[in-house]
């Protein structure tokens, strides 16, 4: 299943971070506090069974109304 992440994804979405960036590159209050208050980034993400398998962060660049892509993780 495909959805938006919530607050409560915020540890497997730390997981996905450090298997794709390397451990230290992001907190778990980081991404919490992301997923809360960032509405600059909507991040999409893909589960099975209720684990998190892929993620795609979508981020607002200015005032124009289009997104694009900053991270992928399938």
């Amino acid at each position: 299943m495909v959805r938006s992440a919530t607050v409560e994804d915020a540890e497997q979405l730390y997981i996905l971070n450090e298997q794709f960036n390397g451990k230290g590159d992001n907190s778990m209050d980081n991404i919490k506090d992301s997923l809360s208050n960032n509405k600059q980034e909507f991040v999409v993400i893909a589960e099975e069974s209720g684990i998190l398998v892929g993620q795609r962060i979508y981020s607002r660049r200015g005032c124009k109304p289009i997104s694009v892509m900053t991270k992928k993780y399938f």
